[in-house]
């Protein structure tokens, strides 16, 4: 079996518009869920969410216990669900996770995840004067050895969160979940990608929204966004 680092993603990146609706709302996220339905299920096992968020005070962790990929999950930790809206207005969102199946069950069985969906809030992450000039980021790699139906599901899905986020440029890669570093190890994992890796050195709040806001230059605009 290849290495876990070696599996091959299409991998995608959408900015979202910072002056529409947060995605981690109820009724965009209901949306965006149901686009992501085909993908999260796997024949590995049952796909998982994390997500880091805190009370209103910034600093006190909610603690969610597990979050499987359903309806009683997104109800947990989306803001507005029909189980929270009394008190998730007051929540601050910093990033949530999928993997399809669970991290656990790649952890055991050595192989990347065949979907991985990652989110970021930037008004939490970046916290400086300067205004947004897009958000969310939310990043989207589906394994290229699952096939075609796969493939086309994930495009659609992309299309999906661009149009509920009115994206501000919607990028595209192939490549693989991490690079080989030394002996056995590896670097630059998709899943680290929204944390550290993903944009130029700076803030990018400041410059032009491009192709050129990346690190890498092996994005590829997609057509449809706001750009």
């Amino acid at each position: 079996m290849a290495a876990f680092h070696d599996r091959e993603f299409d991998t995608y990146v959408v900015l979202g518009n910072p002056d529409r609706p947060d995605l981690w709302t109820w009724p965009v996220w209901s949306v965006i869920a149901e686009a992501l339905a085909p993908l999260a299920e796997t024949e590995r096992g049952k796909a998982a969410v994390r997500t880091t968020q805190f009370e209103h005070d910034g600093k006190t962790l909610i603690r969610f216990g597990r979050i499987g990929w359903n309806t009683l999950g997104h109800e947990k930790w989306v803001h507005g669900s029909p189980k929270n809206q009394s008190v998730s207005d007051d929540w601050r969102f910093l990033d949530a996770e999928m993997w399809a199946p669970a991290w656990s069950t790649c952890e055991r069985d050595g192989r990347a995840p065949d979907v991985f969906v990652g989110i970021r809030n930037e008004r939490v992450w970046h916290q400086g004067n300067e205004s947004l000039s897009f958000n969310p980021v939310v990043l989207l790699a589906v394994a290229t050895d699952l096939g075609e139906p796969s493939t086309q599901e994930a495009a659609r899905a992309v299309q999906v969160v661009s149009a509920q986020t009115a994206a501000v440029l919607s990028v595209y890669q192939r490549r693989t979940w991490g690079k080989a570093f030394g002996d056995a190890g590896f670097s630059d994992a998709i899943q680290d990608l929204l944390s550290t890796g993903l944009f130029r050195v700076g803030t990018p709040h400041t410059r032009p929204v491009d192709e050129k806001t990346f690190s890498e230059t092996t994005w590829t605009r997609l057509r449809g966004d706001g750009g």
